[in-house]
């Protein structure tokens, strides 16, 4: 039986998925290349550390809207519950929360890739660990990849276990064993050359740069002609450019929070939101971050927060006119104290702040316009979103290959016969809460699964 070697660029989620698929066929040889110094990098960081792995209601809508119509063959293709078979063989016990959202049972996101890497220990597969690919050369019959070793991320002393654990030796150029340091300036990379007869680019996207995100992927999707959707942030915190964030950092509420463009709902999303000293974080705001960096790129966008999202607004009226009645009988107090209990007190000040109600105002001597003024500063308090954080601080990036070019059963590239792409760096991007995991596993295991054929 001829030998089918297969390249695989990239040791994140769908690299690796797709390296234990093909993996599963005799005659395929697997060459995983990853640029870090350990394999699954980007996913010890999903779910806080607890690899939010997937979710229980995975289906297209929950991706950006241009991927839904290519997403509806890939779910057809690879049913949701098939990954999670896939992912409990390897040792992995699953367990739900009350949003749906899918985690390890042991909440932690080594063990995860530990029991993938643990899997990858067969004589087929050979990995190669701080190592890029810098070009892709076509040949009549398959590829040449040529790769280069890359300087260890750290600058700083690391124990000898770390080191061990990242397959690096006092060998290897770069390390100082008397010092424990890493010599930057007397590291010379390797340059290697690897035949293949098949490719799977599963180089990730751009976002987290700290922890292996860049451009490398996307260079080599153009330098194979292939076209690249405008890139850009999602699932990232939102700066404000007004300074009360200030007065509310680390606070966190249970809001909901809607978005506007032009006067039109460009998102609306519920959930907790974290004040942060540049303006929102939290998985509400994240959540709602990708329509609003588009939004951005057009122009201005307002948001609003309901501080009060489970009452509606003739409820929160009833509630505080009571409230107020109750207050001025048995007691003659001041408005600082109206919100105590509802609010943490700093929200409170916030709120009182954008109804224009001075805190030393007695309660007895509200105007008639106390109670309306406070309803529109609690359900409906507005601030300008100026911009997003960067790359660096996003949790994934918005565009990428271009769908059209692609074949959503196989991930093969059109027009390229053997060459496949899968996970982030293709232009697919999903809401928070495992869906953009769920498809990192789902396009390298349909690819790892139609290469090794």
């Amino acid at each position: 039986m001829k030998e089918n070697r297969i390249a695989i660029i990239g040791g994140g989620a769908s690299g690796m998925i797709a390296a234990l698929i093909a993996s599963e066929k005799n005659n395929c040889k697997i060459l995983l290349i990853e640029k870090n110094h350990v394999l699954g990098r980007k996913i010890l960081s999903t779910g806080a550390g607890k690899c939010n792995l997937s979710n229980q209601n995975i289906s297209p809508c929950n991706y950006n809207s241009n991927a839904r119509a290519f997403l509806k063959k890939v779910f057809s293709k690879t049913k949701p519950e098939e990954i999670l078979d896939f992912l409990k063989d390897t040792g992995l016990w699953l367990e739900n929360d009350a949003d749906g959202r899918i985690f390890p049972r042991c909440m932690n996101a080594q063990e995860v890739v530990d029991a993938l890497s643990l899997r990858l220990q067969k004589p087929n597969v050979e990995i190669h660990k701080l190592t890029e690919v810098v070009e892709i050369i076509k040949r009549k019959n398959g590829f040449t990849v040529k790769t280069q070793t890359v300087k260890p991320k750290w600058d700083n002393p690391t124990t000898r276990l770390s080191r061990l654990k990242a397959g690096l030796k006092k060998t290897d150029g770069a390390y100082s064993a008397a010092s424990g340091w890493w010599d930057k300036t007397s590291f010379k990379p390797k340059i290697e050359t690897f035949d293949c007869e098949k490719l799977i680019l599963a180089c990730g996207g751009k976002s987290y740069p700290q922890i292996g995100g860049g451009d490398w992927g996307y260079k080599l999707a153009r330098s194979l002609n292939l076209k690249i959707r405008s890139l850009s942030c999602a699932i990232v915190p939102l700066i404000i450019g007004e300074k009360w964030p200030r007065d509310l950092s680390g606070i966190r509420c249970n809001v909901l929070l809607s978005a506007f463009a032009d006067n039109k709902k460009i998102a609306e999303t519920s959930g907790e939101i974290l004040f942060t000293d540049y303006g929102i974080s939290g998985p509400a705001a994240l959540e709602a971050s990708r329509d609003i960096v588009q939004g951005l790129k057009k122009g201005k966008v307002e948001c609003r927060i309901n501080f009060l999202p489970e009452f509606s607004l003739k409820q929160t009226e009833t509630l505080l006119k009571a409230r107020l009645k109750k207050m001025v009988v048995l007691n003659e107090k001041k408005a600082d104290s109206f919100l105590k209990g509802i609010f943490e007190d700093k929200v409170s000040r916030i709120i009182l702040d954008k109804a224009g109600i001075k805190k030393e105002t007695p309660l007895s001597k509200a105007k008639s316009d106390f109670i309306e003024n406070l309803i529109e500063a609690i359900t409906a308090f507005n601030f300008e979103i100026s911009s997003a954080k960067s790359f660096e601080n996003a949790m994934v990036t918005s565009g990428g290959v271009e769908l059209s070019q692609i074949n959503p059963e196989t991930f093969e590239v059109k027009g390229h016969k053997d060459i496949y792409i899968v996970g982030e760096l293709l232009d697919i991007d999903g809401n928070s809460g495992g869906y953009n995991l769920h498809f990192a596993w789902t396009s390298g295991f349909l690819a790892g699964k139609n290469i090794a054929l």
